[in-house]
């Protein structure tokens, strides 16, 4: 942030200044300075006006360039605070997802309720979102910084398993493929054997062409047998009894007869007849079955032998109006749910040669679905009752919710409506299905309801049955305490409490509180509430981690393998972008005492090889690949604004469609229209729109438009009722900080602060800072000063730059001293057009080779100033040296380059700051006198920060020694100065600025003393120099000071 407080403080001092000095008789409530941003640290990073300092030392903490700041309050990251980020990152991914999840949910719901199956791109599209969401989760669990993390991702893990299942269910009834009850009695039935030499049945008739086997038995024990074959005339013939009539009769009909025909010649002879074998008969099976014909059957021939040898009734045929045609008889009707149902064999009627079988269409029928025990599409003889058809289906398995049946049903052959009956009751039994009704009995949710978890460092985590009144130390009791061999950390437990209206929340208590029996940790447990217990090594950063960010394809938090090196982080990573500046990367090491080095990384090198260049990665490390961006014009952009998640700008990968912008910027919000366009400019600079369909963005889809560079998405709202609740953001001072949604567009201050809790005894009320999201500001002026304030603070960062090259040139020949002075007044003036061969004059002072060596003004880009000049410059000594040996400002090239790129993100993020501005508001007469103007309404993005009371004073700028110190009231201006070591030799003594706590900006000759609170400010005389050059300054005066004032007020915090 060196770069930024450099941009920041220093332009706004010479604007003030300035300002001040043209208008010292003006009163000092005109000058009041509205707040912006800034870091602590950055608050003894001014080193412009001192001499030139030994590069800092790798083991104190250092910075390294970034690609941008967000917009507000940029606070000192800690440790701590790095991991509550990274936590809130994954929590935000977890909510995205979970959004995505209820969504899918919602529609699949309406799916099921359609009359006809969804068109099938439809449910491609729905199978595709289920797999992408899969697909995150599965990259979710790579970066999860806790099993909270990894417990919300089961389960919703757990809802996208059900909803695939519940998918499939709902496919088999668009397809009409639940089966009719029965068919799978013929489909896996196992082949019908022949019945040989065995008896049998009582009632089967003899019929022509079976073999019968007759044995005749005296008293004597002497047995005869004869096997017979049935003629056919129907008789047999048995030696002493003659001819007897065999076919129609049953066997023991059979043995009378010829035990009566043999008694009357001989005595006591005992007759057995059985059957031999059994002759085939020819059927016909006809109507829906599988495979109709006519079959020769052998055994005992039977309706249910016939159909399964025909493959049984297909989906289309009935089971309970199967009817059995024989000649000279009257026909039969087989119902087979009696002999499936209850094993009722009469239905199984034996056939006769030349039967005909014939299976008549299904009649009407219901879907019995869920968790019974048969699932299928039944044919019942209607009237049934919702009981008997579950009766029908095996009834509700244990594990099946009984209380409430669902009913869907077909109303007028136009729509269908959802019906909830009571199983239990009367009703259940009285409720009468119709044609075509689907009866669901739904599952009883898996959760125990009075379970409590518990999981961590105890003696036996698990589940344990819930009791009202239970508090954390009892739920750890019953664990068996915490367990010894494990170390325990006692500074946080989380409790993840379910609520089915507000949905998961994660409770935290400081552990060693609450078994201590403090009441504000040792918390009331509820139903389903799960305590997660922590080892030090989970509750800190992950050590085995790296993180890669910049112009890489996928950038985010890796796991760190043996032996890891920077090419190989870059690999897990998913390789470079196109843009990928390869001539530096950084590399912020975070050692075990919170202090950090910065290693810079040749990216070229590294991927090369190198063994040197690709450095090996250490825990914790963060890689920071840059792109030519950075350093040029940021070209490989889009931007997506209106009704979607996050709006804002994305880096533009190959190949790029509207869809994955939209993913990226976090999906549509509920609001969003059907149709959306994209803004594309030609290359003459002519701007036309592209008409996106939105609810046709399917894979391979005309309307999923491949993005170019710079391209701007739109996305209209068609209903803003259904809009996302307002937030706004209360931090500091006050009980309870953090966000509140707006209950109303008329909520006010005083109305949030009172949300908040109210003002704790250490608020400054004198400090408030209130800042506004430029989009939000009615008045487009400040925009304008805005962008002459970044046009500005480019030419005063090149300035710095080539500032520092003269104070680390001192010895050097003049001409080198008097080109670095010219390059300076040019660089005061970036609109000024500079003739060619002057700048060509001045640059050969540098020794450069010729005139290619620095870009001419009227040839590069505003935003190319701070890091090409630089540059170029650099190039340019290490040219002279080859050629006249080693200059004195040679050993300083690392310091030179690191001001180089610190100039070019304070630029960076300068910019980001302007996008939001300070409104000034007397805090205290708000709150006495709501009815005040100061008691402004709320929008949505406000931010509100409330300091702390302070007794410090800092003193920035050209002094010796620039810090905070605390001092008594009545100290003068002077006293502070010299606290400080004193005037620096370059420091403008006359124009030094006193910021007041609550923003105003003060000449020194107008404070008598200073105040707790106050920031002191001394300009150089080389920055009072560019400021008089400056146009409109009272204007950029006013939006500059609102940054500089903001930037101290946010230390207090």
């Amino acid at each position: 942030m060196r770069g930024l407080w450099r941009v920041v403080v220093f332009c706004s001092v010479i604007a003030l200044i300035v300002a001040a000095s043209v208008q010292c008789q003006v009163d000092s409530s005109k000058q009041r300075a509205s707040v912006g941003t800034m870091v602590t640290t950055v608050l003894n990073s001014s080193q412009s006006s001192q001499s030139a300092r030994p590069a800092q030392s790798t083991n104190q903490t250092s910075e390294s360039p970034q690609t941008g700041v967000r917009a507000g309050a940029v606070m000192q990251i800690t440790e701590a605070e790095r991991i509550r980020e990274l936590e809130a990152q994954v929590q935000s991914q977890l909510l995205d997802v979970a959004r995505t999840v209820e969504r899918l949910e919602q529609q699949l719901g309406q799916m099921r309720k359609q009359l006809d199956s969804p068109p099938r791109w439809e449910i491609e599209r729905f199978e595709q979102d289920l797999n992408l969401v899969n697909q995150e989760l599965s990259r979710i669990s790579a970066t999860q910084l806790s099993p909270l993390t990894e417990l919300q991702r089961n389960d919703l893990r757990d809802r996208v398993f059900d909803l695939q299942v519940a998918l499939e269910v709902a496919k088999r009834r668009w397809g009409g493929t639940w089966s009719i009850f029965g068919m799978d009695f013929f489909t896996t039935a196992a082949p019908v054997s022949t019945i040989e030499q065995r008896a049998a049945p009582a009632n089967y008739r003899v019929k022509v062409g079976d073999k019968l086997r007759v044995t005749v038995t005296s008293n004597l024990g002497q047995a005869t047998e004869y096997q017979p074959i049935v003629n056919p005339s129907g008789n047999i013939h048995i030696p002493g009894a003659g001819s007897v009539r065999a076919a129609g009769r049953t066997c023991d009909e059979l043995r009378r007869d010829i035990s009566a025909k043999i008694s009357g010649r001989f005595k006591q002879l005992r007759v057995d007849v059985i059957l031999e074998s059994l002759a085939s008969i020819l059927v016909q099976v006809a109507g829906d079955v599988a495979r109709p014909g006519t079959y020769m059957l052998s055994g005992i021939p039977t309706v249910l032998s016939a159909l399964c040898q025909a493959g049984g009734p297909t989906k289309s045929g009935t089971f309970r109006k199967i009817t059995v045609v024989r000649e000279g008889e009257p026909r039969r009707v087989v119902d087979l749910y009696s002999f499936l149902l209850k094993g009722d064999k009469s239905q199984d009627v034996l056939l006769k040669d030349g039967d005909l079988i014939f299976v008549p269409p299904v009649g009407p029928t219901i879907i019995v679905e869920g968790e019974v025990v048969r699932p299928a599409r039944y044919e019942p003889d209607f009237p049934i009752t919702l009981a008997g058809a579950l009766e029908m289906a095996g009834g509700v398995k244990p594990s099946g919710y009984s209380q409430t049946v669902q009913v869907e049903r077909i109303e007028n052959g136009a729509y269908r409506v959802l019906l909830n009956e009571p199983l239990s009751g009367a009703r259940g039994s009285s409720f009468r299905l119709q044609p075509g009704d689907v009866v669901t009995v739904a599952s009883v949710k898996p959760d125990r309801t009075n379970q409590v978890t518990v999981d961590g460092p105890v003696r036996a985590p698990g589940m344990y049955g819930y009791s009202k009144g239970m508090r954390v130390a009892d739920l750890i009791k019953l664990a068996q305490g915490l367990d010894p061999a494990k170390e325990v950390f006692g500074g946080r437990a989380d409790i993840l409490r379910t609520d089915p209206l507000k949905g998961t929340e994660i409770v935290t208590i400081n552990l060693e509180h609450a078994l201590a029996g403090d009441p504000d940790h040792n918390i009331e447990l509820e139903k389903l509430d799960r305590l997660f217990l922590y080892e030090p090594d989970q509750i800190m950063f992950r050590p085995r981690l790296v993180t890669v960010q910049g112009a890489v394809a996928q950038p985010g938090v890796y796991k760190r393998t043996e032996k890891m090196r920077v090419a190989d982080a870059i690999a897990a990573a998913g390789g470079l972008l196109p843009e990928a500046y390869m001539e530096r990367a950084d590399i912020i090491r975070h050692a075990p005492d919170d202090t950090s080095e910065l290693i810079r990384v040749d990216l070229d090198r590294a991927m090369a090889g190198d063994p040197i260049a690709n450095v090996l990665l250490q825990d914790r490390d963060e890689i920071t690949i840059y792109t030519h961006s950075d350093v040029r014009w940021a070209d490989r952009t889009v931007r997506i604004e209106g009704a979607v998640q996050r709006p804002g700008v994305y880096l533009r990968s190959n190949n790029m469609r509207v869809s994955d912008l939209i993913l990226a910027a976090g999906g549509l919000l509920p609001e969003a229209g059907g149709r959306g366009e994209i803004g594309r400019t030609k290359n003459g600079g002519m701007s036309y729109v592209i008409p996106v369909n939105l609810q046709d963005l399917r894979p391979g889809s005309p309307e999923d438009v491949v993005l170019e560079d710079r391209d701007v998405v739109t996305i209209p709202a068609v209903n803003p009722s259904l809009r996302a609740p307002e937030v706004v953001f209360i931090m500091g001072e006050v009980a309870r900080p953090g966000p509140y949604v707006l209950k109303s567009r008329s909520e006010r201050l005083v109305d949030l602060i009172n949300r908040a809790g109210g003002l704790t005894k250490s608020a400054d009320a004198r400090g408030l800072l209130f800042l506004r999201q430029k989009e939000s500001l009615e008045n487009s002026q400040q925009e304008r000063d805005a962008d002459l304030i970044l046009q500005k603070s480019r030419a005063f960062a090149d300035k710095q730059f080539l500032t520092h090259l003269a104070k680390l040139g001192i010895g050097l020949p003049g001409q080198f001293i008097q080109a670095v002075q010219a390059a300076t007044e040019k660089l005061a003036k970036p609109t000024e057009v500079v003739p060619e061969e002057k700048l060509q004059k001045d640059i050969t002072l540098f020794g450069a080779a010729g005139p290619e060596s620095v870009p001419s003004p009227t040839e590069s880009k505003p935003e190319q100033a701070g890091i090409e000049q630089p540059k170029a410059a650099a190039a340019l000594i290490k040219e002279a040296e080859a050629e006249r040996g080693q200059t004195p400002l040679g050993p300083k090239m690392a310091e030179v380059e690191e001001q180089a790129l610190s100039g070019f993100k304070g630029r960076q993020e300068l910019a980001a700051l302007v996008n939001s501005t300070r409104i000034s508001i007397d805090l205290s007469r708000a709150l006495q006198d709501p009815s005040s103007a100061d008691n402004i309404e709320l929008r949505h993005g406000d931010q509100i920060f409330i300091p702390r009371v302070t007794n410090v004073v800092t003193v920035i700028g050209a002094v010796l020694h620039p810090h905070s110190f605390a001092v008594e009231r009545g100290k003068s201006v002077a006293y502070c100065i010299q606290k400080c070591g004193g005037f620096a030799q370059d420091a403008a003594k006359s124009n030094v600025v006193v910021v007041r706590s609550n923003g105003d900006a003060l000449p020194q000759d107008q404070v008598k003393s200073v105040e707790p609170g106050d920031m002191i400010v001394v300009p150089t005389t080389g920055l009072i120099d560019i400021a008089k050059k400056w146009e409109r300054i009272g204007s950029v005066t006013k939006v500059l000071s609102e940054i500089l004032s903001s930037a101290y007020i946010l230390t207090r915090l």
